[in-house]
């Protein structure tokens, strides 16, 4: 009886490659995502820029606290990225993107993404009600 005859050994062989089939698939995917979730992070921080930079032209922001204020998102940024280094794994649940309170009442962080998208809301709030006080004098 040769080792291919054997059911066991043909199952177990079959098994390995599909697992050796998903760690690739899976490891594929996770570049493709970090890769998008880099390229839409650079996107939030150069419409962060943009919005800072119309602030200081307006007036309402001045070029020195606009490049403080870059600078924090950027310090903000690396530390958070080398807290996930030494962190090691984090725990992902879905609530990870939501600012709701927990079951245990403790806040559930942002993702550095969710905190940009709601810190440019804010910004473009700002910039709107600037807008319209020099509209409404003009």
């Amino acid at each position: 009886m040769s080792e291919t005859d054997n059911p066991l050994a043909n199952w177990a062989q079959k098994a390995f490659y599909f697992g050796m089939g998903l760690a690739a698939v899976a490891a594929d995917n996770a570049a493709k995502v970090a890769s998008k979730a880099g390229i839409r992070l650079m996107e939030l921080r150069k419409q962060a820029q943009a919005l800072v930079d119309e602030l200081v032209e307006r007036g309402a922001m001045t070029a020195e606290e606009a490049r403080a204020y870059m600078d924090a998102i950027a310090a903000n940024a690396n530390r958070k990225g080398e807290d996930r280094q030494t962190a090691g794994p984090r725990k992902i649940t879905i609530d990870d993107i939501s600012d709701t309170e927990g079951e245990a009442g403790t806040a559930i962080e942002l993702s550095e993404a969710a905190r940009l998208r709601q810190k440019i809301a804010e910004l473009q709030a700002e910039l709107d009600r600037i807008k319209g006080k020099s509209q409404a004098k003009g």
